[in-house]
């Protein structure tokens, strides 16, 4: 497997940690000391502090959530990533609408055999 497909599959689990609404899955893909750093907000640092955000993205409505590895380059102990990602929640009636769109640049650590996120930065806007 490409490192890019690994990314990609670590990145699909966390689309489907999100989707499920399962914060110990989404925080198991992080490092103990891993930051999150969102466009126009502080920098969450650690799991503790990544799970308020995570809990912050479940209270607004998010029900799916896609992340597309566009350039991925490493080596087998560190990897950085830039992605495409969308968020959808759900209307009232239940179909799905767009949230929130934008890029990410995410640097992977390989724990244990894992790639593990360890920094994560997002920017909400256009992919292009």
């Amino acid at each position: 497997m490409t490192l890019i497909q690994q990314i990609q599959q670590q990145e699909d689990a966390l689309a489907r940690a999100i989707a499920s609404r399962r914060l110990p899955d989404a925080l198991a893909l992080y490092t103990q000391d891993a930051q999150l750093l969102p466009e126009d907000a502080p920098t969450f640092k650690g799991h503790e502090e990544i799970a308020r955000f995570f809990e912050g993205v479940f209270a607004q409505g998010i029900v799916a959530a896609s992340f597309v590895s566009l350039d991925v380059e490493g080596n087998e102990h560190e990897a950085s990533e830039v992605g495409a990602y969308e968020l959808q929640a759900a209307t009232p009636e239940g179909t799905k609408v767009t949230a929130d769109s934008g890029r990410y640049l995410v640097l992977w650590r390989k724990v244990e055999g894992r790639w593990l996120i360890h920094r994560d930065m997002i920017n909400h806007g256009p992919q292009g």
